[in-house]
């Protein structure tokens, strides 16, 4: 879910909120939910945000929505769990609990970390996607190569449709920018060595 429609969601709900309540937020990136919460929520209520993988057993399917729902969708994975400082110990366990019923293990995590893996193992990928996608069908041979492209340029494109955002594309980039551009300068790196190992034969 987009920074911005958190922040939405924290307002409207912020004033009817119980003492004692706990906010688990799915959304993928960590500094700054925590942050806009901390000072929007009223004393006493609790945010705690739950950064769910999915069973191995279904990292391979590409169905979304209803479609991509199973019963046992988290088990055998972790989930990344970060709570804001002095966050009451009540509502870390219901964020605990809720991981084992789930059927993962619970890996936790400070949100400046949390964003810095976020970046590598989703955001770069949607990244590399999409540079795919503008490196190969930006040229003049496309309408050609196109009807060659077969499974292997379906996976390495297929993050390039699964942005954070369905409204400004590219928002949760930014907002992790920089270790956006830290992944970006390693994948860089590692490209300029495989082409320098290639022109070296």
């Amino acid at each position: 879910v987009p920074v911005d429609e958190v922040t939405s969601l924290i307002t409207k709900i912020a004033p009817n909120l119980k003492e004692g309540a706990v906010i688990l937020d799915t959304s993928p990136l960590k500094t700054q939910i925590s942050t806009l919460a901390s000072s929007m929520l009223p004393t006493g209520r609790h945010f705690v945000t739950f950064t769910p993988t999915i069973n191995p057993a279904y990292l391979e399917d590409t169905d979304g929505g209803l479609s991509a729902a199973h019963a046992d969708l988290f088990k055998n994975s972790q989930i990344i769990i970060t709570v804001p400082p002095g966050t009451e110990e009540d509502a870390l366990k219901l964020a605990c609990d809720l991981a084992v019923l789930l059927g993962a293990k619970t890996l936790f995590s400070d949100p400046l970390e949390s964003d810095g893996l976020i970046a590598a193992v989703r955001q770069l990928p949607i990244m590399t996607a999409a540079a795919i996608v503008q490196a190969v069908c930006s040229q003049p041979g496309w309408p050609e190569a196109r009807k060659l492209a077969g499974k292997a340029f379906y996976h390495a494109t297929w993050s390039a449709l699964h942005l954070d955002e369905t409204e400004n594309p590219g928002q949760s980039l930014m907002v992790n920018r920089e270790n956006t551009l830290r992944v970006l300068d390693n994948l860089i790196h590692s490209l300029q060595e495989l082409r320098g190992i290639l022109n070296e034969e």
